[in-house]
């Protein structure tokens, strides 16, 4: 079993948590409290017009992920509905 080391951890949780708070998940992270992380993405998939949008976050012990596709910017588009997820948990 391999695991990452208690500085990494601590490193990812605080850039997840950087990402939730004030990078480019914080608009569908506002208001969620000071215990959340979140990372934001897209895919660009072959004949598509506009690429996957994809968002993955946590809220205390509770973590939710979406995908949309060809919905663009992770956070605009998947980022509501992983939100709607955080807020009803």
């Amino acid at each position: 079993e391999r695991k990452l080391s208690a500085s990494a951890q601590s490193q990812l949780k605080a850039l997840l948590t950087h990402t939730a708070v004030a990078g480019s998940g914080a608009e569908p992270m506002a208001g969620l409290g000071s215990d959340v992380g979140a990372k934001t993405g897209s895919a660009e998939v072959d004949n598509q017009k506009k690429p996957n949008g994809w968002f993955t976050a946590w809220r205390g012990d509770v973590a939710a992920a979406a995908v949309i596709q060809e919905g663009g910017r992770g956070g605009a588009s998947a980022g509501p509905l992983v939100r709607a997820v955080l807020l009803g948990s």
